[in-house]
């Protein structure tokens, strides 16, 4: 009889949207064991399934809080009031590192001021936090507790190549902050962390639209393309390109008193003030780039410097911050890869990015010299010697739905509780039972990434009167640290007292700080950095001859079936040499049929066109045997210019290199001569790679149209002309 090995750990089960579910995973092993075929072999070998109960990650302290967590409140109940009876045959965690001891702290709530008032919903913006808040003395109280305790050289176990541990002193990347969400705590986290001087590694997810510095880059471009727009210009000179930020003295004077007729850029044009003449200059500089490719347009922006030789991003980052730099830099990414592969086009560029989630993530799985904030879900899997879990006090969120399941699978709909029949509120109670359930696991992951030390913290709510509610992890923490201390513990009314199990941390044994005196900075440093050469930019050789026209893109029926047209032979070219000529016809129809919008006579028009093609006996070193479709090639041409596409079809022999490139025009031209000019100059850029890789070799180009079908060559003379012309700009 074979062996079946099942590998889960049904405690840290929190990807119910996945479809992880801890009881279906319980049902499957119970299902075995019960299974009739091991029914005689289990009562002889007495089958067991054994919880792993050896932790290699953490200190006895940790462990020993974790397990009383577990047994206050189990993982697979769901009841908060009154509480789950205590679950008494939890298996304990057994320490690998049962002589090195740790620590666990649960520190008192931030909780509101007393006379603290609210802030006017009506008055004060959506998203602002206020500085007092508690989330936000919470963000400083840890920063503070972050810096104190690296000034200190309080130490952490370290394990040594030889397999032994010892004491050092810890560094920023062995703390590791979980939060249960990416919120006004998370943001306050990172920001509180810089002000302490922490290296911090910054948010590992991030929506580009939300980062006010690409909607300030975004901006430029929108007023390139409108400059009427006078909000859009607005926010340009109040943001950090320009820096126009009294209102009073600047865009009051601006924009106050002018003709209806007038626009915010008028006022600005014809203004002769010495102070908007810098905001003037940026603006109009904007304006004569906009028929630039979009990364071209934003790098200008960002590094040209102004006349107290700072750039755009020198004032991002003065407004903005540091963390501006990833998500611009993203923004400068998107738009390099959009102008390898579209039109020429800020408008379609803006409409792209705008209509897209672009979220941005960063691994953060080994740590890199700082510290990291992340969410539990995202940690799973990840153990650090120092965690903080501070996002602790609000209530499992209720089970939003509107769409439930029954029994029998029939689809039942109510969007809220008030709308609920006993049908959907007992499947809308029994979904908010097993968000709770996920919950308390993920209290579990968040608490068994820690293996030295482990704190608690949370920020109390206005309308609680105890700080947390009664399904937070503050409370379920609280308890187990009050059942763990017994009579150590403080009286429940010392709301100020913190909760420690675990020894004081052990300082390492610093040497004394001799003050020694700086070095004078070399001279080089206080000169002005020689202007950077222009970005070498990479483009594609059907880019080459590109004119200055914002958007070149023909609309139309005709031309829509004809850029299908030649998209479907042009993939029945590349394809159907690598098949068995007695099934390309069969290959061809199947892979045409599956295409929507096309008629039997168009597929057999098609299909027609690539056949007489491929069986033409004029063509059979092109389809040949060694022949590669849709090669990629890349290099730099005489001029610098480096070029990135593919070629329809290259075959590479000792004598020599051909290069094809499909065409699905109809009618063909007669001769070389009649070729258009846009697809000679691709022709010669691949050309001009390929000779300079393959100089011992001549390379030939020629364009194969299905129209006839007709192979036309292009010499070698012609085509050097054509890049000759791209060069000189005629």
């Amino acid at each position: 009889m074979g062996a079946l090995y099942v590998v889960g750990d049904p405690k840290q089960s929190i990807y119910s949207f996945q479809g992880a579910d801890q009881q279906k995973f319980e049902q499957e092993r119970q299902g075995f064991v019960r299974r009739e075929e091991i029914v005689a072999e289990a009562e002889a070998r007495k089958v067991n399934l054994p919880e792993m109960a050896m932790s290699f990650r953490s200190t006895p302290e940790v462990l020993r809080f974790v397990d009383e967590v577990r047994a206050v409140v189990p993982l697979d109940k769901s009841s908060t009031e009154p509480l789950p009876p205590r679950e008494a045959d939890v298996t304990p965690h057994a320490p690998r590192r049962l002589n090195q001891p740790g620590r666990v702290e649960v520190w008192p709530l931030e909780l509101p001021d007393a006379g603290e008032e609210e802030e006017n919903a009506w008055t004060a913006p959506t998203d602002h936090v206020p500085a007092d808040a508690p989330r936000r003395r919470l963000a400083r109280t840890i920063a503070g507790r972050v810096r104190s305790m690296l000034d200190r050289g309080e130490t952490v176990w370290r394990e040594q190549e030889d397999r032994s541990w010892r004491r050092e002193p810890m560094r920023p990347d062995d703390v590791l902050i979980l939060v249960r969400s990416r919120n006004d705590l998370f943001d306050a986290l990172i920001e509180s962390l810089k002000q302490e001087n922490v290296p911090v590694a910054g948010a590992d997810r991030l929506r580009l639209l939300d980062n006010l510095g690409v909607q300030d880059c975004l901006n430029l471009i929108r007023f390139a393309l409108q400059p009427s727009d006078d909000l859009t210009l607005a926010e340009i000179l109040r943001g950090p390109f320009c820096g126009l930020v009294d209102d009073d003295n600047h865009l009051f004077v601006l924009a106050h008193g002018r003709p209806k007729d007038s626009t915010l850029w008028d006022q600005l044009w014809a203004s002769e003030a010495i102070e908007f003449q810098p905001a003037r200059q940026f603006c109009h500089e904007l304006l004569q780039n906009r028929n630039l490719p979009v990364f071209e347009f934003l790098s200008r922006a960002l590094t040209t410097r102004d006349a107290d030789r700072l750039s755009g991003w020198d004032k991002l980052i003065q407004r903005l911050g540091e963390p501006v730099r990833d998500p611009v830099q993203a923004l400068v990414s998107k738009a390099l890869g959009y102008d390898m592969t579209s039109a020429r086009s800020l408008q379609l560029f803006l409409a792209e990015i705008e209509r897209q989630d672009t979220v941005l993530k960063r691994e953060l799985g080994e740590p890199e010299g700082a510290v990291r904030v992340m969410t539990a879900h995202g940690a799973k899997g990840l153990q650090s010697p120092i965690v903080i879990v501070p996002d602790t006090t609000s209530a499992t969120k209720p089970v939003s739905d509107a769409l439930f399941f029954g029994a029998d699978g029939v689809p039942l709909y109510s969007p809220s509780t008030r709308t609920d029949a006993p049908a959907t509120a007992a499947l809308r109670e029994a979904a908010n039972e097993a968000a709770e359930r996920e919950s308390r696991r993920l209290l579990y992951v968040a608490l068994t990434r820690a293996s030295d030390r482990l704190i608690i913290a949370g920020a109390g709510a206005r309308n609680s009167k105890t700080g947390f509610a009664k399904s937070s992890w503050y409370r379920w923490c609280a308890l187990a640290m009050r059942e763990l201390l017994g009579a150590d513990a403080p009286d429940e009314e010392d709301s100020e007292a913190a909760m420690v199990f675990g020894p004081e941390p052990t300082l390492a044994k610093t040497a004394a700080v001799v003050n020694i005196a700086k070095p004078e900075a070399p001279v080089w440093l206080k000169r002005p950095a020689p202007a950077a050469p222009p970005p070498q930019r990479l483009a594609a050789p059907s880019r080459l001859t590109e004119d200055q026209s914002a958007v070149r893109l023909p609309f139309g029926a005709g031309r829509a079936a004809a850029l299908k047209r030649g998209r479907l032979i042009h993939a029945l070219l590349q394809t159907l040499p690598e098949i068995a000529a007695d099934r390309r016809e069969a290959t061809g129809q199947q892979f045409l049929a599956r295409e929507p919008d096309i008629s039997p006579d168009e597929i057999e028009e098609m299909l027609s066109a690539t056949l007489n093609t491929l069986n033409d006996p004029n063509f059979a070193s092109v389809f040949a045997p060694g022949g590669r479709s849709e090669a990629a090639i890349v290099g730099t041409l005489p001029n610098g210019q480096m070029v990135n596409g593919r070629v329809d079809r290259l075959i590479i022999t000792p004598d020599e290199i051909l290069i094809i490139d499909y065409k699905t025009d109809r009618p063909a031209p007669s001769d070389a001569a009649a070729v258009e000019f846009a697809y000679r100059v691709p022709l010669a850029a691949y050309r001009a790679v390929l000779a300079d890789i393959y100089p011992d070799r001549p390379v030939r180009c020629a364009l194969l149209y299905t129209d006839g079908p007709r192979l036309i060559e292009i010499p070698g003379d012609e085509l050097s002309e054509s890049l000759n012309r791209v060069d000189s700009g005629v």
